[in-house]
């Protein structure tokens, strides 16, 4: 399943980032790699909020796309 298609409040666990390398780089500089929990803390728009460890971080839905979790 895709990011984007939690629900505010879900938690669930990053599976793969299907990114370019210097987004994947980006992400795994901030905590956001496989096996890390995140929760969606708003969707506002096209956009999310999301809480990786003590971080937040907002996205489009494009990147979100490419970005799997699972329960």
């Amino acid at each position: 399943m895709a990011l984007y298609e939690l629900s505010v409040g879900q938690k669930m666990v990053v599976d793969k980032i299907y990114s370019d390398a210097k987004t994947q780089r980006f992400l795994r500089n901030i905590g956001l790699m496989p096996g890390v929990s995140v929760r969606i803390v708003a969707k506002i728009g096209k956009n999310i909020i999301i809480s990786v460890k003590n971080t937040r971080l907002a996205m489009d839905k494009t990147l979100a796309g490419e970005i799997t979790v699972v329960g």
